[in-house]
């Protein structure tokens, strides 16, 4: 392709791609693509060699069948326009650019959107792939953070289908099972999943709702993927019951026992013998409640927001416990929502504890200052039912505008 027959085509391309032509389902119009030759400043009647050589070009374009040559009627010598051929877009996308035409290229979005709408049934990834339709129908393309090509977008499609098939474990084991390389969704399509699941996943957009920014590593874990099995620990008088009928009795572990993850399925189900469950967000926190705890109690480690995988843990423990349920968390806004989420998906007698007003004024002089967009938040919560529990603590952040986490409360004075 000559320089001339490059920059003329681009310019005819583009106008092809803002026009209503490059959307299949917009495509009713009757109005030619065309360029005026008087716009290309290379294009000089007076430059005999110069015209020459570019009706040339664009000559041999025309008898490719790609554009037509309107020449000048009084200066027949002289090209006027060129208009793009619409039945040949295709040919030349492939020729001269390597790729498929806009149009093509949002039937074949449109025929993905379709196929993976019939196999995928996840509520959420359904509404991002009906959105996605809505939007291709108005604009003959995807939004941009779904995917940079028709490649991109096939392998988010592939991530999203090992989500629905619940598939969902360790991050770099399904990066390896889809792409045979344990680090390529990291590096190249978690940015689009994210700004997806910024959109559409509820655990997100529940948070997002309570004012509560998830962090990356609580988004996989609420989806069930980890770079690593997840771990559980407690101290706790626990038997538990495993499917080959062997028990294991965790009460004698009086400095922590720990469960991984993966060991889960093996359990038949367990018996908690204690009069109180404690559970406790942060680990630091944990280790020092354990040196203390009573013998009728048991300390659980908590950690954040909770995982798939933890929550089926959190059940399992519901199902062989008959005793009170108390959650100890920072004071602040993510363990009041922390507070909330377990005491409706999971623990419905859930208590607070150590997160009352005498306890926040006690370690005052530990707190952390906030700004004003957090306490915003916290008088928005406030509003809440489900959290009027916390109404008198609420009131004392907004009123010293501090928030006190976990761990001052294990400071010695």
């Amino acid at each position: 392709m000559s320089k001339h027959q490059k920059q003329l085509l681009d310019k005819l391309i583009q106008k092809y791609e803002n026009s209503a032509h490059a959307n299949p389902n917009k495509d009713n119009s009757k109005r030619r693509i065309m360029f005026h030759l008087k716009s290309y400043h290379a294009y000089d009647v007076q430059d005999f060699d110069s015209v020459e050589e570019i009706n040339a070009d664009m000559e041999e374009l025309q008898t490719k069948g790609y554009i037509q040559i309107v020449y000048d009627q009084e200066h027949t010598n002289h090209m006027k326009t060129i208009i793009l051929n619409l039945e040949r877009v295709s040919d030349i996308y492939q020729e001269y650019y390597g790729k498929q035409s806009k149009n093509d290229e949002a039937q074949q979005l449109s025929q993905l959107l379709h196929d993976y709408q019939e196999k995928i049934k996840t509520p959420w990834i359904q509404s991002f792939i009906q959105d996605e339709q809505a939007y291709l129908v108005k604009n003959g393309t995807l939004h941009k953070y779904v995917g940079k090509d028709m490649e991109h977008i096939k392998q988010l499609f592939m991530v999203l289908v090992y989500i629905d098939e619940g598939r969902n474990n360790f991050m770099r084991a399904m990066s390896n099972a889809l792409f045979h390389d344990t680090k390529y969704f990291e590096n190249e399509l978690k940015s689009s999943f994210l700004s997806l699941i910024h959109r559409y996943e509820p655990n997100y957009l529940m948070a997002k709702a309570d004012d509560y920014e998830m962090r990356e590593s609580e988004i996989f874990r609420s989806l069930g993927f980890q770079l690593y099995p997840e771990e559980f620990a407690w101290c706790a008088p626990i038997h538990l019951y495993l499917k080959d009928g062997t028990c294991i009795d965790t009460t004698p572990f009086q400095k922590g026992f720990i469960l991984n993850g993966d060991m889960l399925s093996d359990i038949e189900h367990m018996e908690i013998q204690a009069k109180r469950l404690v559970l406790i967000e942060n680990k630091a926190n944990y280790y020092s409640r354990i040196k203390e705890k009573r013998p009728d109690e048991a300390v659980v480690f908590a950690g954040g927001h909770f995982s798939p995988v933890r929550k089926q843990l959190y059940e399992c423990m519901r199902e062989g416990f008959h005793g009170e349920i108390y959650l100890s968390s920072d004071i602040d806004l993510g363990g009041f929502l922390m507070f909330a989420r377990l005491k409706e998906e999971v623990f419905p007698n859930l208590k607070p504890y150590h997160m009352s007003l005498d306890i926040y004024e006690k370690y005052l002089k530990y707190a952390r200052s906030v700004d004003e967009a957090y306490l915003d938040k916290i008088e928005k919560a406030r509003d809440r039912e489900d959290l009027a529990i916390f109404h008198d603590v609420m009131d004392a952040i907004l009123k010293h505008k501090k928030a006190l986490e976990q761990e001052a409360m294990i400071i010695k004075s």
